[in-house]
Formats: C-alpha cells, sequence, structure tokens
C-alpha cells in the first residue's frame, strides 16, 4: 500500500463544503444517517482502506472479523470527520465532554513553558482542541502537512480562520521548521504534533505494538528533549452520540536529561506513548483512523 503520504485524498471541496452546510444547518441527527450511504461508499470503492481496516480489525479481535465490522469502522470515521466541522465552527457545546487529566493544560497556562502537544489519528483531535483553546484560552499551534490534503485545508479557513492561520506547515524546508518551531517553544507557546505517523525519511524507532513492530517517528521526542520541554499526551474518542473522552497524560517534564542517559529516556517516553496508544485503540479499536499498513516500515521509501 506504500507509505501513507502518497495515498491519494479522497475529499474535494464541493463535498467538504456540503457537509460543513449540512452540519451547521440540519445537525448532527442528519449526519448520523448521512455517513452510512457515505461509509457504504468507502467500503465498496476504498480497497486499501478497506484491507487496512479489515487486517487491524482481525488482529485486535483476534480473528472474529465479519465484513460489517469494516462498515462500522468506516461509520465511525464519518461521524468523528463530520463532527469535526461542527468543532472547527466553534459548536462544540453541542457535545458532552468527559475530560481527564485537565489540570495539565492549566499547569501548561499557568507555566508560562513551552510545551509539545502530542496527538495520534486515534479518534478525534478537534474535540481535544476544546479543553486547551476553548476553554483555557490557549493558542494552539499545529504542525501539519498542508499539501497533503489542500481541499480540507481550505474548509479549515473558511471554518476558522485562526485556526487556519496559527498551523505550522510541515513541508517547510527542514532548518526553516526547526527554526520556528524552537521560537514558539521558546515563547512559551503549545505545539501539536501527530506523534504516530513518519514522514518520508524520518528518523523512526521500532517500539512493540500489538504484539508487533511499527515504526514510530523520533522527532517530537528528540526536539522535546533538546528543548527541555515537558511532552503531554492527548486522545479523544467518540462513544456515541454526542459524546467524546478526552484524555491528557504527561510524559515528560522537560527537566534536563544527562547525555548519557538521553537515549534511554527517549525510548522509554516512546514506549510509555506507544503503550498508551495500544490501550486506548484497543479499547476503542473503530476510533482508529490509520487506514494503512501500520507496521510496514514505509519511512524510507521513495
Amino acid at each position: 500500500m506504500g507509505h501513507w503520504s502518497q495515498q491519494a485524498e479522497r475529499s474535494n471541496l464541493f463535498w467538504l463544503s456540503a457537509l460543513s452546510f449540512a452540519a451547521n444547518v440540519l445537525g448532527r441527527g442528519f449526519l448520523a444517517v448521512l455517513c452510512a450511504p457515505i461509509a457504504l461508499f468507502f467500503l465498496l470503492t476504498a480497497t486499501d482502506a478497506r484491507k487496512a481496516s479489515r487486517d487491524f480489525l482481525t488482529m485486535v479481535q483476534s480473528g472474529k472479523y465479519r465484513w460489517w465490522h469494516t462498515f462500522k469502522h468506516f461509520y465511525c470515521f464519518a461521524r468523528v470527520s463530520s463532527d469535526r466541522l461542527l468543532f472547527l465552527s466553534g459548536k462544540w457545546d453541542r457535545f458532552s465532554l468527559d475530560i481527564e487529566g485537565e489540570e495539565l493544560i492549566r499547569n501548561f497556562e499557568a507555566s508560562q513553558r513551552g510545551c509539545l502537544l502530542l496527538v495520534s489519528h486515534l479518534g478525534s483531535f478537534d474535540a481535544m482542541r476544546v479543553p486547551a483553546v476553548e476553554q483555557e484560552h490557549i493558542r494552539l499551534r499545529i504542525l501539519i502537512d498542508k499539501a497533503h490534503n489542500p481541499a480540507a485545508m481550505r474548509v479549515i479557513s473558511q471554518l476558522n480562520p485562526q485556526m487556519a492561520a496559527d498551523m505550522i506547515d510541515a513541508s517547510a524546508p527542514g532548518a526553516s521548521l526547526a527554526l520556528s518551531l524552537k521560537e514558539l517553544l521558546d515563547d512559551g507557546q503549545m505545539v501539536g504534533i501527530m506523534a504516530d505517523r513518519a514522514a518520508l525519511g524520518e528518523t523512526v524507532v521500532p517500539l512493540p505494538f500489538f504484539d508487533r513492530q511499527a515504526q514510530f517517528p523520533a522527532g517530537p521526542w528528540m526536539m522535546a528533549m533538546a528543548l527541555k520541554v515537558p511532552v503531554i499526551l492527548c486522545f479523544a474518542t467518540w462513544e456515541g452520540g454526542n459524546r467524546y473522552r478526552i484524555r491528557f497524560h504527561q510524559v515528560s517534564d522537560g527537566s534536563p536529561v544527562p547525555r548519557r542517559e538521553r537515549q534511554q529516556q527517549l525510548l522509554q517516553n516512546m514506549r510509555e506513548y506507544a503503550a498508551i496508544l495500544e490501550q486506548y485503540a484497543r479499547e476503542r479499536p473503530y476510533s482508529w483512523f490509520n487506514f494503512y499498513d501500520f507496521w510496514t516500515d514505509a519511512s524510507t521509501r521513495d
């Protein structure tokens, strides 16, 4: 299936704009119905994603797999994606949010230190923005490859111009990107990074994940250690209806690490992240939205 970044964009501006209109005008009840044919469409046409879903769910469910499990998987993805449009529009009051570890965000705001917020493709990134951005008024700067999904970027710009303006383009030249991130963290800002996918050519570390070896990017952890900033993890999963469960964990407090201990500490932090990600993916397998062969080392492919 190749590297995740080489997957073709399966959305366009018209359909995303139509979904945005439906989400804001017709409501979540209408979208709940609309997501069923959307999931069916992907089930019939998205060959690689269908295989990735089948392989993942077969592994998680110990071989007890039926085709409708992938339909449910795609339906959950469609529901979370449509809810994203409401979160982007600032209509988060339509949701019931169960937040664990919220004190970590309050402590960050009070500390005036830079911080890395590491997230993943498990659940909803936009739901977890609520306690940080909406309630604590934190300016969260998100690192994202803008070229990978241009239609989605245009919709974000329409629905939430401030969020779009605060995004950092991950495709910027390496030296320029590193300098920008350092300046933001030195200024005491929070930078959000997806920590479960490695870019092409990025340094990766093999870690045990669902009893197999998966390649996780080392860059965010190396940056946090070099700049001595705390690392907070966040996961937000859809629990059905209008309910989302948001969980924060602190892996590192940013304390200096002696040079001889850095490699060991780096591996320990990354293993902790992978273990927590696996725990939540087992609890909510239909919220796992890495629809490609996650365990294939594609990080060095051309």
